[in-house]
């Protein structure tokens, strides 16, 4: 890594009070993000309520949320309990709960907005929604598949409903601007926000592996006290952006998990109870879908969200190391402070809640209590 790039990414984040929380940077770069653009309109910003067009938008989204989950909410739970079985309406009513947590994950990040505008801002020069290709493929891929296999599904439902041409067409636009709210809530927003959210994480691993590269590429001899001490203020800048990260994230990243672990277990326990011979093939396309894309929110979550112990711990065992190197050439012994005060340094490992902690190590543990989950569902049928 070249050392102007190390600058740019780790240099100072002080702010002014007057640019405390961005406007400047942000008009700068919102347009070019659709990320943060979409965080802007939905509230989540502190510059989000200061502009009559998102203010208005912000409202209309309220709007179309609260009616999608009250027609959720009585199609699920109109019909008398007799007609319902007692697996459907567990099925269903664990799925409802997806619907309620995504809602409950704006809430929370509307709450920490100020904070949010705060880290972004401190992030401003690393640019942490730029995606690759790959992200971005999977982004629309995600976003756009559950469109498409709702008005697909809207349109079979529509042919055996509907009793004329004229009521056909009209089932077709009003089912499917209904799902699209419900889809826009759940899966699409909280993709987004686990999108957000692993980018952040991968924006400050990028950090850390910088700063690892710049201890490494450093001569022994030059690994000064000066320079150890500037390495420790480094740390601990990137140190402040992860608390700031947790702060912001610690409860919609709990909500995000309960949310896609409720749709794995139902998913996963439709497809095992009923299977390919009872369950229409598009439904069963559509419900596969739902499992791998919640399944891929877990993983991403925990793969992001892991990697920042794993570069921490890369970073205290490259400092250590060059200051061994540094003992043995000059026989050094005054950055003992120093060589503490970065061994005291914080784990990096982001939580939910303080409940569900984000390790890469969890991924195979996560796998084995979906299925066990999903198996006492259908065993207490």
């Amino acid at each position: 890594m070249e050392t102007e790039d190390f600058n740019a990414l780790t240099g100072d984040s002080s702010l002014s009070e007057e640019n405390k929380y961005g406007l400047k940077w942000y008009s700068k770069y919102k347009c070019s993000s659709f990320l943060l653009c979409l965080l802007y309109r939905t509230g989540l910003l502190v510059e989000s309520d200061k502009t009559f067009g998102s203010k208005i938008i912000f409202r209309m989204l309220l709007l179309l949320v609260l009616l999608a989950n009250t027609y959720r909410a009585y199609s699920y739970f109109a019909y008398p309990s007799k007609i319902i079985s007692d697996l459907f309406f567990r099925i269903n009513f664990i799925q409802f709960l997806s619907y309620l947590l995504s809602i409950a994950m704006w809430y929370a990040m509307r709450r920490k907005r100020k904070s949010l505008s705060i880290l972004l801002c401190r992030l401003r020069n690393s640019h942490p929604f730029t995606r690759s290709r790959l992200q971005t493929f999977l982004l629309l891929f995600a976003c756009s598949m559950p469109i498409t296999f709702e008005i697909m599904a809207r349109i079979t439902m529509a042919r055996k409903v509907a009793g004329s041409l004229d009521n056909y067409y009209f089932s077709i636009v009003l089912f499917s601007l209904l799902s699209w709210v419900q889809i826009i809530m759940y899966p699409m927003w909280t993709n987004l926000i686990v999108l957000s959210y692993g980018l952040l994480c991968q924006t400050i691993c990028r950090q850390l592996h910088l700063l690892r590269a710049h201890i490494e590429k450093c001569p022994p001899q030059e690994f000064t006290i000066l320079m150890q001490s500037d390495v420790v203020k480094h740390e601990l800048k990137i140190n402040l952006s992860v608390q700031l990260l947790q702060k912001v994230f610690s409860v919609p990243s709990f909500f995000m998990a309960c949310s896609h672990f409720c749709t794995c277990i139902t998913a996963l326990g439709t497809i095992i109870l009923l299977g390919s011979s009872k369950l229409p093939f598009m439904i069963l396309i559509q419900i596969s879908f739902m499992f791998v894309n919640a399944c891929g929110g877990l993983l991403s979550c925990l793969w992001m969200a892991g990697g920042l112990p794993r570069e921490a711990s890369k970073l205290k065992d490259a400092y250590c190391r060059k200051l061994q190197q540094r003992r043995l050439l000059v026989g050094e012994e005054g950055a003992a402070c120093f060589e503490k005060k970065l061994l005291e340094i914080s784990s990096y490992v982001l939580s939910g809640c303080n409940i569900i902690s984000f390790y890469r190590s969890s991924i195979l543990g996560l796998a084995g209590t979906i299925l066990t989950y999903a198996v006492l569902l259908i065993n207490s049928h």
